[in-house]
């Protein structure tokens, strides 16, 4: 599990902005700041949302738990029709109990770097928006942040994911 861990965060790196831009990232990373902490703005939120920056969590948990043994494993025993059902269902009920914490997250990451003004002219224009290559340049530190914001959370969420695929089958033959 360690070394699954370990390779969603590598991914999860890889893949933060993905859904907002096709450029490289070019930005250092910095540390987390106390603004991290707080409440996230409505601005921030309703960026986040407009862009569907929040849909990478789902897409994060789809990819990753499949590829654990217990669920590889359930779908040598009970078939890849099966499990993909009872999965996806997982995957959708623990995006929906912790999906607006993942939200909250990246609009805390967001609106700590950027103006209300600047992330609603991000969320309408997109790559018109004159700090569009602002926004590029951030997305490797907005990963990085969210990967120390997020970890306890993805871990938790995969967690129940793949343990709630493998409660809807009977105990795996040994």
């Amino acid at each position: 599990m360690k070394h699954l861990i370990c390779s969603l965060l590598v991914a999860f790196g890889l893949s933060v902005g993905f859904l907002m831009a096709e450029v490289p990232n070019s930005a250092a990373a910095e540390p987390a700041t106390v603004a991290d902490a707080a409440t996230p703005s409505a601005a921030a939120l309703e960026f986040v949302r407009r862009t569907g920056l929040n849909n990478n969590f789902v897409q994060l948990l789809a990819k990753f738990g499949a590829m654990t043994r217990t669920v590889q494993s359930l779908i040598a025993e009970h078939g890849l029709e099966a499990v993909t059902e009872v999965y996806r269902t997982q995957v959708n009920q623990t995006v929906g109990k912790y999906g607006d914490e993942w939200t909250a997250n990246l609009a805390r990451i967001y609106g700590a770097e950027f103006t209300a003004a600047e992330l609603d002219s991000l969320a309408a224009q997109r790559k018109d928006s004159p700090y569009f290559a602002r926004m590029v340049a951030f997305r490797e530190t907005a990963g990085k942040r969210m990967r120390a914001a997020s970890n306890d959370l993805m871990e938790k969420a995969l967690f129940e994911v793949v343990k709630g695929t493998a409660e809807q089958f009977p105990t795996l033959s040994k």
